[in-house]
């Protein structure tokens, strides 16, 4: 089956075969399978070509590649975890065929790597494990042949490195120079596409960030009414408001207020205790009693501050509630409630009462404390 690249280095690909069957802790079972092309570093629109060959064999391969898993499975990997585990039913579940391979295996990522032998690029299939259900795994493979696994996220390439013959001191030396040679400005669109690479938009983010911490805000303004920046700009999971917060940029903030952008989740980048930059995000319209961090309103932060001190038996406990009861009054000032402390809108008890023992509660004396403020 031919495979079409049509600019986007993120997508999925239909794999009715391993979607069905590799199942294990899948909240959702689906034939589409998330697929990220890792790009190379140049203004090429397209991957190189054996990258699209590694897809297309994926595609027109599922049998073979669900029968490698299985022998892996059964033959190499299994084995060498009971080295390590209890063999209990709950690791290593009984399986017969490799059909039955999602009682040990949930096909959650694949990822097309830069590595490449004999036209096809390696792969890493990534999964939910059985055996270690904490760090799942990852399958590096050339084909259908498994290369090397790894927990996810400790890969380290060395059977890749060891078959290409690459030093792979001299290989992350020369990406450590790429990163620190890189030319930090916004990038266009590629024009056969329309669309950056994802270099170019890790790039591009870290120019935009950059403007709003150095308070360059004419520039970032001027860019924005040229619509050379997307005012819906999402990067790592902040839009640009929350950028702005980070940074304690008011005049931008302000001026994203004004352009209709979401605070979104901005008040877990606030400190609770920085008072008046609090009171001038209040007053553009941020919710001072939205869950931040931990699913507590700044307000039930403090609170939990001082039953941290008491659990831990804080020798400084005193100080600790002097300061935080000062920090909790001043956000009451601001319109805090102390019935509205965490996403199920819980009393402020309610909320301790999710987290400590009642008569722990009362040793405190927590909620006398509150209640005379």
């Amino acid at each position: 089956m031919k495979f079409e690249f049509n600019g986007e280095w993120n997508f999925s690909i239909e794999l009715p075969l391993l979607g069905q069957t590799l199942t294990f802790e899948k909240r959702t079972v689906s034939n589409d399978i998330p697929v990220t092309i890792n790009d190379s570093h140049d203004l090429e629109p397209d991957p190189e070509q054996e990258k699209i060959n590694a897809i297309e064999f994926i595609i027109e391969n599922e049998v073979q590649l669900l029968e490698e898993f299985h022998n892996q499975i059964k033959d190499e990997i299994f084995p060498l975890h009971k080295t390590y585990i209890d063999d209990e039913e709950i690791f290593f579940p009984k399986f017969n065929s490799a059909n039955e391979l999602g009682k040990v295996l949930g096909l959650n990522q694949i990822t097309i790597l830069g590595f490449e032998k004999d036209n096809y690029a390696y792969t890493q299939f990534d999964f939910n494990f059985s055996a270690d259900p904490e760090h799942g795994i990852s399958f590096i493979l050339h084909k259908n042949r498994l290369v090397e696994h790894e927990e996810i996220g400790s890969v380290g390439y060395d059977n890749v490195y060891k078959e290409l013959g690459i030093n792979p001191n001299e290989h992350h030396e020369g990406w450590h120079q790429q990163y620190l040679n890189r030319e930090i400005k916004l990038h266009e669109p590629l024009a056969k596409y329309g669309k950056l690479k994802p270099w170019q938009a890790e790039i591009n983010s870290e120019f935009i960030s950059s403007l709003i911490k150095d308070k360059n805000n004419e520039r970032f303004i001027e860019l924005i009414e040229s619509n050379k920046i997307d005012l819906s700009l999402i990067q790592y999971d902040k839009n640009l408001l929350e950028i702005a917060v980070v940074y304690k940029n008011l005049p931008i903030v302000k001026y994203l207020v004004e352009h209709n952008l979401p605070f979104r989740n901005s008040i877990s980048y606030c400190r609770s205790n920085d008072i008046q930059f609090l009171k001038q995000l209040v007053d553009l319209g941020l919710d001072i009693n939205q869950p931040a961090i931990y699913d507590r309103s700044l307000a039930m932060h403090e609170i939990y501050e001082i039953m941290q001190g008491h659990f831990h038996k804080r020798e400084n406990i005193d100080e600790i509630i002097e300061q935080r009861v000062s920090t909790l009054k001043e956000l009451l000032q601001l319109g805090a409630s102390l019935d509205n402390c965490d996403s199920d809108k819980s009393n402020y008890i309610e909320c301790l009462e999710k987290q400590y023992a009642k008569h722990f509660i009362e040793k405190t004396g927590i909620i006398e404390l509150i209640e005379a403020i």
